[in-house]
């Protein structure tokens, strides 16, 4: 649906697929927040980033633990 679309205007880049991922979802659980407030959660919590993490040892999924560098434009920056 081309209301729920937005033009996030970055770029993700790691060496970590994991990571990118978890940051991804993270980026786009700050846009729902702020679009639809607090209380609206996906339905069902993708789980396969955890999976990668924890099940596979593919990279890390813990927002925490990763390093964000950001660079250049800071406007309607969600992270």
């Amino acid at each position: 649906n081309r209301r729920y679309v937005w033009p996030y205007k970055g770029i993700i880049v790691g060496t970590d697929p994991v990571a990118v991922d978890a940051l991804g979802l993270e980026i786009i659980m700050a846009k729902r927040r702020e679009y639809f407030g607090p209380k609206n959660r996906l339905p069902t919590v993708p789980r396969h980033i955890k999976a990668a993490d924890v099940k596979y040892g593919l990279g890390n999924s813990d927002f925490n633990k990763i390093e964000v560098i950001k660079l250049g434009w800071k406007q309607g920056i969600l992270i």
